[in-house]
């Protein structure tokens, strides 16, 4: 089926890491499973030539830039995601518009871009029916086609990969970890240990300026905004900024892209406020990987 190697060549000329998966049962048809995952054209003929039907899986996490909500659907075990996912959004808000495929049982994956938060696995820990493809998952893509002739595709291929809203982050966040969070009382001069904090390195200051230039430059309405505070708030709790140059960097970006006159200071600091809490929670550092 040539065409489903050419999809899995064009998702690997994305950096998006491939794999051949099985039709029946979706896992990995390679020797040590998710790790085998690539990005080299080679290896991937290869797989295909050996497993020419096989399914595309991608992984997700730090190495593809992505992770995946899966709005699951099961009529045989009463799943209904679609129910769920109305729920959230009408507590939270309507998800961005962003790259989503349909699966064979009328289920969705949203694909959203990778911040850097340490994301995990989980299976309807947000809510029933809801589950979550972060750092060690992987989810299978379109045009990969079951072995009941059913495929999975594309709601609209020309959609763009987006951040997630603030509050989807933080309930994937949430469901990573083993218990609610709690934001944490941090001395930045201080270890855990009680051992005074070595100074930041180099690379550490670098990384850390740049994804606060970065996501300034990014604002262009209220729900980037809340996105930006959210994820430097992560990196004002790993130690790496100060909450004070955050707050000044955003308001100054809000001012300079029309965001105070269209939405006012008050909403604006609000804004800014609410998205450093809810990203404080999660403290984040330079990747090590």
């Amino acid at each position: 089926m040539k065409h489903i190697l050419d999809a899995a060549l064009y998702y690997a000329s994305s950096n998006m890491p491939v794999f051949p998966a099985g039709r029946s049962d979706k896992q990995p048809l390679c020797p040590h499973g998710l790790k085998d995952a690539t990005i080299d054209e080679a290896q991937v003929r290869t797989w295909w030539r050996q497993y020419p039907h096989a399914m595309i899986g991608i992984a997700t996490g730090p190495r593809a830039g992505i992770w995946v909500l899966d709005v699951d659907v099961n009529a045989l075990k009463g799943i209904n995601g679609h129910a769920s996912m109305a729920r959230l959004e009408i507590e939270h808000g309507i998800l961005p518009l962003t790259l989503c495929s349909i699966t064979p049982r009328g289920g969705q994956h949203y694909l959203f871009r990778w911040n850097g938060a340490n994301i995990r696995n989980s299976v309807s820990k947000i809510a029933p029916g809801i589950d979550v493809r972060g750092h060690g998952g992987y989810f299978i893509a379109p045009p990969s086609m079951r072995a009941d002739g059913v495929a999975y595709q594309w709601k609209d291929a020309s959609v763009t990969i987006v951040e997630a809203s603030t509050w989807l982050t933080e309930l994937a966040l949430a469901a990573s970890s083993h218990g609610p969070p709690q934001r944490p009382v941090i001395d930045l001069n201080i270890l855990p240990n009680g051992a005074p904090r070595k100074s930041s390195s180099a690379r550490d200051h670098v990384w850390a300026r740049a994804a606060l230039q970065r996501e300034c430059s990014a604002l262009n309405n209220n729900h980037a905004l809340n996105i930006a505070a959210f994820n430097l708030g992560q990196i004002v709790a790993g130690g790496e900024l100060s909450e004070q140059e955050v707050v000044d960097a955003l308001t100054a970006g809000a001012e300079a892209c029309g965001l105070m006159i269209e939405y006012g200071e008050p909403s604006v600091s609000k804004t800014i406020d609410s998205g450093l809490r809810a990203g404080m929670k999660y403290p984040r550092q330079r990747p090590r990987y």
